[in-house]
């Protein structure tokens, strides 16, 4: 199935128009959550991320280290990896498919899971937070910063 059809219809499964845009990226609202999704050309696969969380002052030990743990062979994150995207202290959850191996109905259930991910790892990270100076802030203008400043990234 063609990327853009298949974007098209796991829209559908949201009920929302969803399509990629010409840098092949696209963004879709999961509740609270916004599940940021990337088509790679060069080897066909879908990455999908979210903002875990955000922390301008920088993480400390406590939430790297927990972030870390989760990441373990994947059994905490259920395979979806945590990484620590420096240039904007934010951490993100993200994963990636081969488009050959896609199907509608199985990836609408894994965006959910997906969505309840990045909740949990957000509460998580903010509840291990150093109130003096490293709050981690979740201020919808500082998400739409860190994914914007992401998008660029990834199309370098």
């Amino acid at each position: 199935m063609d990327i853009q059809v298949f974007i098209n219809e796991l829209g559908k499964k949201f009920n929302t128009d969803l399509t990629l845009d010409d840098q092949f990226a696209c963004s879709l609202q999961v509740d609270d959550v916004l599940v940021n999704f990337q088509y790679q050309k060069y080897d066909r696969t879908l990455l999908l991320y979210g903002l875990a969380a955000y922390a301008e002052e920088g993480f400390n030990w406590a939430q790297l280290e927990r972030a870390l743990e989760a990441n373990l062979f994947g059994y905490e994150s259920l395979t979806f990896h945590l990484g620590y995207y420096k240039a904007m202290h934010a951490l993100v959850l993200s994963s990636v498919r081969q488009e050959k191996d896609l199907d509608v109905e199985e990836f609408a259930k894994l965006v959910l899971v997906f969505a309840e991910q990045v909740k949990k790892w957000e509460q998580e990270i903010r509840a291990l937070a150093d109130t003096e100076s490293n709050s981690a802030q979740n201020s919808a203008e500082a998400k739409e910063e860190v994914i914007l400043d992401i998008n660029n990234f990834l199309r370098v």
